[in-house]
């Protein structure tokens, strides 16, 4: 009996250095910019990818993604807005193409950076849509980049947390050592499943969003929703939001499983910021995916109220 106690113990205390090691080894990582279609444009303090479509000629629209997703979340709603349109994308700092430093990730720094991005490309006045995240740094983007912005789209983006309830399974991931541990265990099922929630029931989950959370690291993950929820607990997405003076509009799909329930979430908008919402109907978090028609003609809409 003794003998076997101290296997236990013997085995227990190695899974603990292996726990240890990985929480070390998962913590330090970190990856440089590495295009994987789009260019690479150099900043202080992280590169970041983008990507570009349509005719420098037309007026510019800026892309957004949220939290774990890329430039790809955008790639069925891309092409109708292309022929209208110069459409950007941005990988945000820590995700799909762009470098994942350990710091940095802030809603204002990604604000910040995406900024420069479009100096750097000449990009003046843009339509500026965020989806979830994205939204909260397109916010800070209005509102710290006023001359960048001519229009302002939220996209399923919470405007307090009491509107989201992470599930079991993402408090896991979020819980130091444990987190870790899933990041590195994680297969692409269990991530599919995971993503999953960001749409309607029975949404077939492509795998090239697999792919970008499977580029994250730990830290980028971690900090990215840890800093997002700072900026809307702290009332910076508040704070943002009310000093934007240019046409606004917050989107929402009637069944979004994240933002609960979205219909009040976008009464939150509007009663408190007075902000025009819209709802697109068979779609959850993620309309711009799910129904990408419905919400380029919502963009195009805001777009010519921004001409007015």
């Amino acid at each position: 009996m003794r003998r076997r106690w101290k296997i236990a113990g013997a085995v227990v205390a190695v899974i603990a250095v292996l726990l240890a090691v990985n929480t070390i080894v998962t913590n330090s990582e970190t990856k440089p910019a590495k295009a994987d279609g789009g260019r690479i444009v150099s900043l202080p303090g992280g590169d970041l990818q983008m990507r570009e479509d349509g005719s420098a000629d037309n007026p510019p629209v800026v892309l957004i993604h949220g939290w774990t997703a890329s430039t790809h979340w955008f790639d069925r709603i891309t092409p109708i807005l292309a022929p209208h349109y110069r459409v950007i994308r941005v990988d945000l700092l820590g995700h799909g193409g762009s470098a994942k430093p350990k710091n940095g990730y802030s809603m204002e720094e990604q604000a910040d950076r995406v900024a420069a991005a479009l100096v750097k490309v000449g990009v003046r006045r843009a339509l500026a849509a965020g989806h979830s995240t994205g939204g909260e740094v397109a916010i800070a983007l209005a509102a710290r980049h006023p001359e960048l912005t001519r229009a302002l789209a939220v996209i399923d983006t919470e405007p307090d947390e009491k509107f989201v309830d992470p599930d079991l399974l993402a408090r896991f991931s979020l819980m130091p050592v444990i987190g870790q541990a899933m990041k590195r265990l994680a297969t692409d099922g269990t991530i599919r499943d995971g993503l999953g929630q960001a749409f309607e029931k029975g949404f077939d989950v492509p795998q090239v969003f697999v792919d970008d959370f499977n580029k994250l690291t730990y830290t980028a993950y971690k900090q990215t929703y840890d800093e997002s929820g700072d900026y809307v607990d702290d009332g910076h997405l508040a704070d943002d939001l009310r000093s934007v003076k240019v046409p606004r509009v917050v989107i929402f799909g009637r069944h979004d499983r994240l933002v609960e329930p979205p219909l009040e979430a976008a009464a939150f908008y509007r009663d408190r910021f007075g902000v025009r919402t819209a709802i697109v109907a068979d779609a959850g978090h993620s309309p711009m995916v799910e129904q990408p028609a419905t919400t380029a003609s919502l963009l195009r809409g805001l777009d010519a109220e921004a001409r007015r």
